[in-house]
């Protein structure tokens, strides 16, 4: 595709139009040739003029002998394989500029934006050029001054896909200018990157690479010659080689060049990197040799490299890049949301207990004057105890405390009722023994049935009403040494499953141990860690069964979190949503009276239900949950005509 050439003159220089136009423009193209001689060559062997873009840019990846394709990890991978952009994890910039001969001059600037679901985004521009050129006529007189420029704007996206394969592709406008004659075209760079998990220490870590580059070659038509850029194929492979000091990493790159018709090239490359800051490199591009340097603090990472990187260059010359790293990696994201996520989900849980705490404060506070109005003093001692063992701070609860432990006194001080003191001190320590043995027996068939949460807080309750007893301390030990054993077993079971692949079990493994770990905030933290770290790695599959499962155990919460990282993978999954929707319905349910016109729609769903028709009621049902997504008395319908039919 290729834009109108503006080949008109200009009006400010009176002498253009006496120039013969034939002849002066091959002066032009004279000139540009030997302007750019090492930037863009004429072979006609190769059905093309080949462009110096695809050379590449950045001196990190100059410095290796331009073996870049099979892992660039920097922004220069707009120029090299837009298919390793979705490895880059942080957003980038880097700018990269050299002087050429003639005062010509070569520069590259690029950006990458990775996300955390959709793919990684970048742009990037180039240009090559040479300004103040003089223009002479067919008579060599001077006719004043013109430029030569290239550019190549560079639009990018790349994904990771299935089976370690990371794919990219590049839409690019490539702009020419020679004096007063412009000319544009549109093309198409794709690449390929594959990261396979190999096992061993030799291969882990390699990676093997493919572009294409102008794979829709742009075309222009510069005054009369009209040209396209070929196509520029390359293959390599990334090697990482061992060592044993802490601390130090290298790896070797090669590369296979292939364009239009032309002879292959080889390119080889090797990094060398110290302390994650300093690097030392050295390549060889298709017999010119080449090295370069580099050095990275906090996000920077500034590259020079010398040699010669073009063909046909005359000397060696230097390059210089800046690459700069900004923000946080994907990884960091990911998991500064989960931590907050399970805040979300830890403070929830305090607020669902802070909420049965003060309902269970309301009921024993009426129950207490109830029975305090009655003269049952004993009992209503019980209520307000129990009051301040939920809140010691209650004022009320204090007073009303005081109050019947003043009226029992009263009662108790009487010589006529002294009996009846007796009788009633008689009654607390029996009531006090029953409690102890009714709840201990209680704790010990529990603790026989491995039920060890419910074993702990029988023995509990017991040290609620007699903090001395010996015996309930000891069978509390007991059972904190039983759930520690219980918990080692199950995280060395799921360290296993995980081994096995079965990462569904391992979670539930580590899921039960959290369970039983409900009051040691450190160790459902450390488990917590491990859950996620698994959870993470399940596909979409693992993510949706988890969620039923969770939804069949009655496990909202955790349904809805499964399903979202489901709908992550497929977010226009109709049946993933309908799920999680239902999830969210009941995890949030709540008791709120019906509107008019859902109390209408809901009793004509129970005269269906009355009359047997379950499937009628389950419709008008849902229709009412439409429009009251979280009304519990809703949904306790639903799930009754819902079990109801599937035993029809």
């Amino acid at each position: 595709m290729r834009g109108k050439p503006a080949c008109g003159r200009r009006s400010s220089d009176p002498g253009i139009e006496e120039v013969g136009m034939s002849h002066g423009r091959w002066q032009m193209f004279a000139v540009l040739l030997l302007t750019f001689g090492m930037a863009q060559l004429a072979q006609p062997q190769s059905g093309g003029i080949q462009s110096v873009f695809t050379l590449g840019a950045g001196a990190r990846p100059l410095g290796m002998g331009g073996a870049f394709v099979a892992l660039p990890d920097d922004p220069t991978a707009i120029m090299w394989n837009p298919g390793a952009l979705d490895l880059i994890e942080r957003k980038s910039v880097s700018v990269f500029y050299a002087n050429l001969l003639a005062d010509s001059y070569y520069g590259f600037v690029g950006y990458v934006h990775p996300t955390l679901s959709v793919g990684t985004f970048a742009i990037g521009w180039a240009r090559i050029g040479t300004a103040g050129l003089e223009l002479r006529d067919e008579h060599n007189v001077a006719q004043g001054t013109f430029d030569v420029s290239q550019d190549e704007f560079v639009f990018c996206y790349s994904k990771q896909l299935r089976f370690s394969l990371t794919a990219g592709v590049s839409f690019k406008f490539h702009r020419e200018s020679i004096w007063n004659f412009t000319d544009s075209g549109v093309g198409a760079d794709a690449g390929l990157v594959w990261r396979p998990n190999l096992p061993g220490d030799v291969l882990q870590g390699l990676s093997l690479g493919v572009s294409m580059m102008n794979a829709i070659a742009p075309s222009t038509r510069l005054v009369e010659q009209p040209n396209y850029i070929p196509h520029d194929i390359r293959a390599g492979i990334a090697i990482p080689v061992g060592l044993g000091a802490l601390g130090s990493r290298a790896r070797l790159y090669f590369d296979l060049e292939q364009g239009d018709q032309a002879p292959t090239r080889f390119h080889f490359g090797t990094e060398y990197v110290y302390g994650e800051r300093v690097a030392l490199r050295f390549g060889v591009n298709d017999g010119q040799w080449s090295f370069g340097a580099g050095w990275s603090q906090q996000g920077f990472r500034l590259d020079y490299s010398y040699g010669r990187f073009f063909p046909h260059e005359l000397t060696p010359s230097h390059r210089f890049s800046l690459t700069v790293e900004i923000g946080k990696t994907r990884e960091e994201i990911v998991q500064e949301i989960r931590e907050r996520e399970a805040r979300e989900r830890e403070e929830l849980v305090q607020r669902q207990l802070e909420m049965e705490k003060r309902q269970q404060i309301d009921r024993s506070l009426r129950e207490g004057r109830r029975l305090l109005e009655q003269g049952d003093y004993f009992a209503a001692y019980r209520e307000f105890q129990r009051v301040l063992v939920l809140d010691p701070e209650n004022l009320e609860a204090q007073s009303l405390f005081t109050q019947a432990q003043q009226r029992i006194d009263e009662a108790l001080s009487k010589e006529a009722e002294e009996q009846a003191r007796k009788d009633l001190e008689s009654q607390l320590r029996q009531e006090q023994e029953r409690f102890a043995r009714e709840h201990y027996n209680k704790g010990l068939a529990f603790l026989e049935t491995g039920d060890y949460l419910e074993a702990l807080r029988e023995f509990n309750m017991i040290l609620e009403r007699q903090p001395d007893n010996d015996l309930a301390k000891q069978m509390v030990q007991q059972v904190h040494k039983e759930i520690d054993k219980m918990i080692e077993q199950l995280a060395v079971e799921a360290q296993r499953l995980v081994q096995a692949n079965n990462k569904r079990e391992a979670v539930a493994r580590l899921r039960e141990a959290q369970r039983l770990a409900v009051d040691r905030p450190e160790i459902v933290k450390l488990l917590q860690g491990k859950i996620s770290a698994i959870e993470a790695q399940l596909d979409f599959g693992s993510s949706f069964e988890q969620g039923i499962r969770y939804y069949a155990e009655k496990d909202y919460q955790a349904a809805m979190k499964a399903f979202e990282r489901a709908l992550a993978l497929q977010p226009d999954n109709a049946e993933v949503r309908r799920w999680y929707e239902d999830a969210k319905s009941r995890a949030f349910a709540k008791d709120e009276p019906l509107t008019n016109e859902v109390r209408a729609k809901y009793l004509q769903g129970l005269d269906y239900f009355t009359n047997g028709e379950y499937e009628k009621a389950l419709q008008v049902w849902e229709e009412c949950r439409r429009l009251q997504p979280y009304n519990k008395r809703i949904l306790d319908a639903i799930d009754q005509a819902r079990e109801l039919l599937r035993k029809k």
